[in-house]
């Protein structure tokens, strides 16, 4: 058997040098067919100041005082004069190369300390010498740390070998509220930070088919978050699954203004709930990212209470997938009112000969009394107002033409804004998607084979001076978003469990922007 083994091992190498080869010169044929500006390769993923910089090179182009303080370890003193150099010169100072790359090393480092503590994240990044024979047969463990772990599992590129980076271990209660996440005890945070959090509120705001799908983006993570960290507050913005971002403005009005939408644990809130928000940390996931786009540039009374945004996965630049996806509807209805009226009779078709729960037949079937869209009034408690629904509009705002038009016509007002736009984006591969997915990432791997089967690299960034990327996840669209599907609803796919750490993130944006003294 040995023998075989040897015979064959260089026959083996040679084929997969073979197919390494075929791929490579594939890609080079259709890198010539879209030209060069299209293509976004593994390359391309962390890059220098105006990408990812997370690479250890990165720091080589940091000032001198910063670079040496990196490269000899000393990166609590590094952060110190950061955060002095952002109390000096305000938030501008972070449209520097050296500070966008220190900051993402820093909530890499916090994310990958607190997922550490989620067995639930390090069980899924751990894998055994035997495959799936040892995990079924329970046989041999995985010898690595847990951060390296973490880090090898939900991070991409040179993000996976900072591990070992020695930065400051986040605050003992954060780690504990990771560790014990459902216990709910009241945990004593340093008093600097829990000042500088006193008061802050944190608004999501989600993507299209919002409270559409079975489950909701980052829940249970922000009620944890809610319980875990003094003082802050979150609200959950009631943003229409399926309409414009020109038509959300409302929703987000209510968040913005009044601090109304659902609660963190995705329950609608009470007439007394609300407040008035003065110190906002947005979260914006997929579609959520254009909507909040749109209503700071048409709202900019609200700017002044924006201490930071992070963009999650958010469709800065659209997608080629609404592209096609906006052909198919034009086609088929020439109208939006028939187009409305056939999904209605459809979905009222569906719900008389399947008994299944599906969110959507239910609810759409269903009058909410919504037909003027005054979102927040007590007939609107689920906030599924299927008169207000627009199909063609929702995509249309998706489409790659529109969002690009609208930075390009912004880009100087968006650049002004007195906060920073911190980014996160992610990429997959095709067997990690659901198959019912598959298509869609074989479409945009043609453009980048690092999308997330939703969006490339390169329609998940802004581009602009003041974005600061933070990360590139090993994740699918929904994976670094939603928890995981109830069986019933997986349809047979294996990849809806969502095993990526969502709380570790969530705080990690917190302490980073408490750290940085953005809160203050």
């Amino acid at each position: 058997l040995g023998r075989l083994r040897g015979m064959h091992r260089p026959r083996a190498a040679a084929a997969r040098r073979r197919w390494r080869q075929a791929g490579a010169a594939a890609q080079l044929v259709s890198a010539s067919q879209r030209g060069p500006s299209q293509l976004l390769g593994s390359s391309q993923l962390l890059g220098a100041s105006g990408s990812m910089s997370s690479s250890p090179a990165a720091a080589a182009e940091m000032p001198s005082e910063v670079r040496q303080m990196v490269r000899e370890g000393d990166l609590a003193g590094a952060l110190d004069i950061a955060r002095r150099t952002l109390k000096a010169s305000g938030v501008a100072a972070l449209q520097e190369p050296d500070l966008k790359t220190l900051a993402g090393m820093r909530w890499r480092s916090l994310f990958v300390q607190l997922a550490s503590h989620c067995k639930p994240a390090v069980k899924a990044a751990s894998h055994r010498p035997w495959g799936r024979l040892g995990r079924m047969l329970g046989l041999g463990r995985d010898s690595r740390p847990y951060r390296q772990r973490v880090a090898a599992r939900y991070l991409k590129s040179s993000g996976r070998e900072e591990w070992h980076r020695p930065f400051p271990p986040p605050p003992s209660a954060a780690s504990a509220s990771v560790r014990d996440a459902q216990d709910g005890t009241p945990r004593e945070w340093p008093p600097e930070l829990a000042q500088a959090l006193e008061g802050t509120t944190l608004i999501f705001v989600p993507g299209l088919l919002n409270g559409l799908l079975p489950v909701r983006a980052f829940d249970p993570a922000l009620g944890q978050l809610e319980a875990a960290v003094p003082g802050l507050r979150v609200v959950r913005a009631r943003c229409h699954p399926m309409r414009s971002c020109e038509a959300n403005m409302k929703d987000l009005e209510m968040a913005f203004s009044g601090g109304r939408g659902l609660r963190a644990d995705t329950t609608p809130m009470e007439d007394t709930d609300g407040h008035v928000p003065n110190k906002i940390v947005c979260v914006c996931y997929s579609k959520g990212m254009p909507d909040l786009l749109t209503f700071l540039q048409a709202n900019p009374q609200h700017l002044g209470n924006v201490r930071a945004v992070f963009s999650w996965a958010g469709a800065i630049g659209g997608s080629v997938l609404a592209d096609e996806m906006l052909q198919n509807l034009k086609s088929a209805e020439r109208s939006r009112s028939r187009l409305k009226k056939s999904i209605l009779e459809w979905t009222g078709a569906q719900s008389s000969i399947m008994n299944v729960p599906m969110p959507l037949i239910k609810w759409a079937t269903q009058d909410h009394g919504a037909e003027n869209g005054t979102a927040g009034s007590a007939d609107l408690a689920d906030n599924y107002r299927f008169k207000e629904w627009d199909v063609v509009g929702a995509i249309e705002s998706l489409s790659t033409p529109v969002r690009t038009a609208f930075l390009a016509e912004h880009k100087e007002e968006i650049e002004a804004w007195p906060f920073p736009l911190f980014n996160f984006t992610g990429a997959t591969t095709a067997d990690e998607v659901p198959f019912f997915q598959t298509s869609g990432y074989m479409k945009l791997a043609a453009y980048d084979v690092d999308n997330d089967m939703q969006l490339t690299q390169q329609d998940a960034r802004l581009g602009f001076s003041n974005e600061i990327p933070l990360a590139v996840f090993r994740g699918h669209h929904w994976d670094v978003s939603y928890p995981q599907f109830p069986t019933h609803m997986t349809l047979g796919s294996s990849c809806l469990q969502h095993p990526f750490p969502k709380y570790p993130a969530v705080l990690a944006m917190v302490l980073l922007c408490g750290e940085m003294g953005l809160l203050d």
